[in-house]
């Protein structure tokens, strides 16, 4: 009720009830205060403004009645969401959204896609979030911005499992240390909060362009206030709660961790691209350099390390990484490379995918992650142009346990897939066959880097035999009819120590292996053949071989500090490999590679003899002989011989030319027509660079 009273003139007394109006009304869940502006919007719609609470449904996005007009917004509805108690959720595995028209995140309010979802701005929505107003994105939910509209995110990732590295980067642009690591505890910086600031750094990123050792590549920010570069990845050390030095009580990082960032996300409509800035710098060729002419000191440099730089998918959204028309590579490997802190039975090992094969499902990279790439040559360059890297196919953050099988996209190339487990280990490798490749090294190939763990086991071949550098992805070229030999080899290590155990090693064949084309595995340690076309595993022994060179793994809070991006294999490669000859066991002070995988080296239907990694002459045949002998002998790979028959007292009497031999078995058929050799005994003799071979020999004058 209210009374008027007018004084002047004359006095008017009224009477009567006032309704108040307002755009929605109260209740649980909902607000009950609405600026008018917010009524209609700028096209005169009305706009479909959110009120929650409904019974059973309280923060449901696709329930009805949780809106003011009774309905789920359409993609062109305008869309308000307030600060009241329950707040929309984009939740559940079918629940896909996409927003065309205008939608308002008012102060204080959120809006949250979790459960599997997604939320997707197309190109012509327009989304504004006033003051504290974000949208948040869970580890599980799935976010695509292809509009202009820049909304503040609070972007959500989990860190699970147990303490060691973890590879990550910023998905929002210009936030900080403290706020991109929120929930860990970086240690060894400056600035506050900065815990422990004199003890060793757990967050690393990697200098490509320092040329000395690969130790002294790593750099770390020098404030927990620093902006964080996009696009640039780190190594990030979680301690899960342990000790710390000194008696100064437990981190405060005990897993699982929900990393929370916010800020905003790089826009490339209105920011352009992200350029990387990947770098290529030539190490020393001798593999060492000396820092101060001054002083008598060397420092190992690792000449492989060349043109390894560690990004970052820098969007909120998961990025294919191999997407057409959306990134710029120039002078760039193939192939990426992810540590996976679950695999191997939480011990952790790396992930690779060349764009054909591998374990990283075809090269999606989610939101925080960071990843290896290589450039191989000066003036490289990697830049993410457009939005048409981001998709809605989801891929998990590797810090999770996660059950993913290997993807071979169909292509014109033939994938041998290889496996071994034991002793609570695994592994994988590949080995590739392409039109394009290269028995050497190529970009298709990706390499076996340096395990983050004190325990590990790679499986890992070599480009050739005359190639040492390891290959976890090995793109060779397409099948001939010449005869392919690669080294295959294991290295295995349990608290940074070597041991022995027993292994299984399978593969699957592919199904258009091409017909009369052998595979046979070679164990040099049992001397043995295996025929891969008839058994798809093989059980063995195996004893880890001792590391070779001086590794530096620095301990620190019980972090091993990274060494080297690639593995530093302890096997030779060529023929100094095993043994000196075919005649004796005696070792070389060298590893000697457990395997070698030949290809063709056999004709079809023959029955496979074991081959060595080193060239063995056989026994002449017939022998004794009377006018002609032929003579065999196997070369591991292409290389220079000299065949000939000398007498016992070192008198060559018949010789063919030193000359160049493929690898594989080769005949050779000697006639004594012009000699007319003597009765008696003579030597055959196998000469390459590195090897002496011989061979008794009876010549007889009469037929027997």
């Amino acid at each position: 009720s209210y009374t008027i009273t007018h004084n002047g003139c004359g006095t008017a007394t009224a009477t009567g009830t006032i309704t108040t109006i307002s755009i929605y009304q109260g209740g649980d869940g909902r607000g009950d205060v609405m600026d008018d502006k917010y009524h209609v919007d700028l096209d005169g719609n009305t706009y479909n403004i959110w009120l929650g609470g409904t019974t059973g449904f309280l923060t449901s996005w696709n329930t009805g009645n949780n809106w003011s007009l009774g309905i789920t917004p359409t993609a062109l509805n305008s869309v308000y969401i307030g600060s009241v108690e329950y707040l929309p959720e984009i939740s559940g595995s079918t629940t896909d959204i996409t927003r065309s028209g205008r939608s308002i995140i008012d102060e204080q309010a959120t809006l949250t896609v979790t459960g599997s979802s997604s939320l997707t701005l197309d190109v012509n929505s327009e989304t504004e979030t006033l003051g504290t107003g974000r949208i948040v994105i869970d580890p599980d939910g799935n976010y695509l911005n292809q509009s202009a509209s820049e909304p503040t995110l609070k972007v959500r990732q989990e860190i699970t499992g147990e303490k060691g590295w973890r590879m990550l980067g910023s998905p929002l642009k210009n936030i900080t240390y403290s706020n991109l690591l929120t929930g860990l505890v970086p240690q060894g910086l400056g600035g506050v909060p900065a815990p422990y600031p004199s003890l060793q750094p757990n967050v690393l990123w990697f200098d490509e362009k320092d040329g000395g050792t690969t130790l002294q590549s790593w750099r770390t920010p020098t404030n927990v206030g620093n902006t964080v570069s996009l696009g640039r990845g780190h190594y990030m050390y979680v301690f899960d709660g342990a000790s710390i030095p000194g008696g100064l009580g437990t981190y405060g990082d005990a897993l699982p961790v929900t990393l929370s960032a916010t800020g905003k996300e790089h826009n490339f409509l209105n920011d352009g691209e992200v350029d990387f800035g990947i770098t290529y710098t030539p190490r020393d060729p001798s593999g060492f350099q000396q820092p101060d002419p001054n002083k008598e000191l060397y420092i190992e440099a690792s000449t492989a390390d060349a043109g390894f730089n560690m990004v970052t998918n820098p969007t909120a959204s998961v990025i294919d990484f191999y997407q057409a028309g959306a990134w710029t590579k120039t002078n760039l490997d193939n192939s990426i490379y992810v540590w996976d802190p679950a695999l191997n039975a939480n011990k952790g090992t790396w992930r690779t995918f060349n764009g054909t094969t591998g374990n990283l499902l075809d090269g999606r990279l989610a939101p925080y992650q960071g990843f290896w790439v290589r450039a191989n040559s000066a003036s490289p360059q990697l830049k993410l142009n457009s939005n048409a890297a981001k998709t809605l196919i989801p891929k998990a953050y590797f810090s999770k346990t996660l059950d993913e099988q290997e993807k071979v996209k169909s292509l014109d190339v033939l994938v041998l897939p290889l496996k071994v487990k034991g002793e609570g280990f695994e592994a994988e490798s590949w080995i590739s066959f392409d039109p394009a490749g290269e028995d050497g090294q190529d970009p298709m190939d990706a390499y076996q880097l340096e395990s983050l763990s004190d325990d590990w086991l790679l499986l890992y071949s070599y480009g050739s035999q005359k190639h040492r550098t390891p290959l976890q992805i090995n793109n060779q070229s397409y099948l001939s009819e010449q005869e392919k030999s690669l080294p295959l080899m294991l290295a295995a290590a349990k608290s940074q120590q070597t041991f022995s155990g027993q292994y299984q090693v399978s593969w699957s064949v592919p199904e258009n292996w091409p017909g009369g084309t052998t595979l046979v595995l070679m164990d040099h340690t049992r001397d043995v053949a295996i025929d891969m076309l008839k058994q798809d595993t093989y059980e063995f022994a195996f004893e880890a071989p001792k590391q070779v060179g001086a590794r530096i793994n620095l301990m620190r809070s019980g972090m091993k500090m990274p060494g080297p991006v690639i593995f530093d294999s302890p096997y030779e490669t060529g023929d100094p490999a095993a043994r000196t000859s075919s005649a004796s066991d005696t070792k070389t002070n060298l590893e000697q590679r457990p395997f070698t995988i030949r290809i063709g080296a056999f004709r079809e239907g023959e029955n496979f003899e074991y081959l060595p990694d080193f060239p063995k002459l056989f026994a002449p045949v017939p022998n004794p002989f009377f006018r002609e002998v032929k003579v065999s002998f196997y070369l591991p790979y292409p290389m220079k011989a000299l065949v000939r028959i000398t007498d016992i007292h070192g008198r060559t009497v018949l010789q063919q030319d030193y000359r160049e031999y493929g690898s594989g078995i080769h005949e050779l058929e000697f006639v004594d027509g012009v000699y007319q050799l003597a009765s008696g005994m003579y030597l055959v003799q196998l000469l390459t660079e590195d090897h002496f071979l011989n061979q008794k020999l009876l010549k007889m004058n009469q037929l027997p």
